[in-house]
């Protein structure tokens, strides 16, 4: 199990949100933002497990643990939640 420090946060990708059926996007724009699922949350952070958020993949940094990827970011790293 992770536990973040402070208020860093692990987001798992949400390949199914990033997916839009019949709507073509460049490469850029595709890239620019995406979406997640936050795993975990640190103490100082407002966010919670389950919530579906905004980001920036190329602030992020991406690590694999326990056979699964996730993004690990500050909690100002995020653009908003997805309700």
């Amino acid at each position: 199990m992770i536990h973040p420090i402070a208020d860093y946060v692990f987001v798992k990708h949400d390949k199914k949100a990033s997916e839009k059926e019949g709507v073509i996007f460049s490469d850029v724009t595709k890239n620019k933002s995406d979406q997640g699922i936050v795993d975990s949350a640190g103490a100082e952070s407002e966010l919670k497990k389950g919530m579906r958020v905004l980001f920036n993949p190329f602030q992020a940094r991406q690590v694999h643990l326990g056979g699964e990827d996730f993004y690990i970011l500050r909690e100002n790293q995020i653009y908003c939640v997805i309700k």
